[in-house]
């Protein structure tokens, strides 16, 4: 394989071969040198692949390998005095006696020049790679910059013709390649002080001429999360949301990364028609961080991301209030970094327990414990015949030992927010039980949600005279009538398997 193209000597004096070639090529005689090179970032090794499916306003900088112009002087026929670099530099040309690699060099004279020799001249440099080596599998180059890119080319047949800017920086001994090599690696790596994401967003997106919508919109270059981010950032300004300052220091930067979480998750659409929702939203969680002193002091991107992913899917299952409970109740507060995406995840698989989690609200008492212990009975009947094996787990106020002191009725009333179905026993017509009832009712209609998570039961005997004592408003609600426990634990069974969408397990 032939590199051909410019050479001279670079600012540190290093000769260098610098032309164009396809990438499959580069790829092809080049290997990265795992004694400096980092591993691959898959992310980052990702996110070259989908730059380069697009091809639009595709641009990299050049790719930089490095070549070692061996020779061995203890062979026979080896040429004594020989300099491989001093010799390319002269125009001399060289050639390995180890792997038979060459580079030749030719003068250009400048158009209205004829002397090759000045100094003026451009030199040409041909680099020769022998197919011979390289069909032993050898692959002489090494990668100091661009090795992500590279080993695109080398799995994806579809980017083997894209050309792509290369540099060769050639060395005469090994030694001096290994070090140079390492050297030059970390000045790209550590030296540079590159555009933060919010910089470089800056350009994009408050250039309203250059970078119109619908450009942003295309897919290919930017994203429905970029043009989104412009048209809501104004409605985030520091004057405008005082308690966010600390997570929107990057106002640009967080909200792209913002939007990207909240297409990805289908939270919202591709379209500028709810950004009055997206607005109120952030208001809203900005509310939230202002009465929380330490919310306001987090700078917690993450966490943010959380809360307005919440926000935005409330009206659908109404988590916001959770999810703001759980974090100050663990001291996520505090928090100073985190994943969104992990975070919505851990908070929805609490959740999904917790909604595995039967509250019973009844007058506990010698005269109705049987009750309670047949609501157990029923729950550990459904738990040995259903897949998936969900774990109903009921809930007793009155045994409920958080172990510090706490108020009955708020322990009572997040119990019942926190639980996924409500069990009733309305037999014996008491107040507490009542309100509890109403309680969950109230919350639904607060959340626009149907009145379906609760049960209703009540043991109809003659002599309790059980319809006179009923609240009227609970009178249309469909209940569980019993006389004996083994007809409560029979509609107990079924109505729950129902509720949660169950059936037995299959022999």
């Amino acid at each position: 394989m032939i590199l051909r193209g410019l050479m001279d000597q670079s600012l540190g004096g290093f000769a260098c071969i610098r032309g164009y070639a396809p990438m499959g090529e580069l790829a092809r005689i080049s290997h990265a040198d795992l004694d400096y090179q980092r591993d691959l970032i898959k992310t980052h090794r990702e996110t070259v692949i989908r730059f380069l499916k697009n091809r639009k306003n595709l641009f990299f900088p050049e790719v930089i390998l490095s070549c070692l112009l061996s020779y061995d002087f203890s062979k026979a026929r080896a040429v004594s005095g020989l300099q491989p670099l001093v010799d390319v530099l002269s125009g001399k040309g060289f050639k390995s006696n180890i792997d038979g690699m060459t580079v030749g060099v030719k003068r250009l004279p400048f158009k209205g020049t004829s002397d090759s020799r000045a100094e003026t001249a451009l030199q040409i440099a041909t680099l020769n790679v022998p197919d011979e080596l390289l069909a032993t599998g050898q692959s002489p180059l090494f990668r100091i910059d661009g090795n992500h890119r590279l080993s695109a080319a080398d799995t994806e047949s579809q980017f083997k013709d894209i050309v792509t800017p290369y540099c060769v920086i050639l060395f005469g001994d090994d030694l001096e390649d290994k070090r140079n090599s390492k050297t030059i690696f970390h000045n790209i790596n550590s030296k540079s002080i590159p555009l933060t994401s919010e910089e470089n967003l800056k350009i994009i997106l408050d250039d309203e001429v250059l970078f119109p919508d619908d450009a942003l919109k295309d897919e290919s270059s930017f994203g429905w999360a970029y043009l989104l981010a412009r048209k809501i950032k104004g409605s985030v300004e520091p004057a405008a949301v005082p308690a966010l300052k600390g997570v929107l220091t990057d106002r640009r930067a967080a909200l792209v990364d913002l939007f990207k979480l909240l297409l990805e998750k289908k939270a919202v659409t591709k379209s500028t028609s709810n950004l009055s929702e997206m607005q109120s939203c952030l208001t809203k969680v900005h509310e939230i961080y202002n009465n929380d002193p330490e919310l306001k002091a987090n700078h917690c991107v993450g966490l943010f991301h959380a809360f307005v992913y919440f926000c935005t899917t409330n009206s659908k299952d109404g988590r916001l209030t959770p999810f703001t409970h759980w974090v100050k109740g663990n001291h996520l507060t505090a928090m100073k970094a985190t994943d969104a995406s992990a975070l919505i995840e851990i908070f929805e698989r609490v959740q999904t327990a917790k909604a595995r989690t039967v509250f019973v609200s009844m007058q506990f008492g010698p005269t109705t414990d049987f009750v309670f212990d047949t609501i157990l009975k029923a729950v550990d009947s459904i738990n040995k015949e259903c897949r998936p094996r969900i774990k109903v787990r009921p809930l007793r106020i009155d045994k409920h030992n958080t172990g510090h002191s706490y108020t009955i009725t708020d322990a009572i009333l997040t119990a019942i927010e926190e639980s996924g179905l409500l069990i009733a026993d309305l037999s014996q017509g008491n107040k507490n039980v009542y309100h509890e009832v109403g309680y969950v009712m109230g919350l639904n209609r607060a959340k626009g949600l149907k009145q379906g998570n609760f049960i209703l039961i009540a043991r109809d005997r003659p002599e309790d005279k059980l319809d006179k004592r009923m609240g009227f408003n609970l009178k249309g609600i469909s209940q569980i009538r019993f006389k004996e426990s083994i007809d409560l634990e029979e509609q107990l069974v079924e109505q729950i398997r129902l509720y949660y969408e169950l059936a037995p397990e299959k022999q």
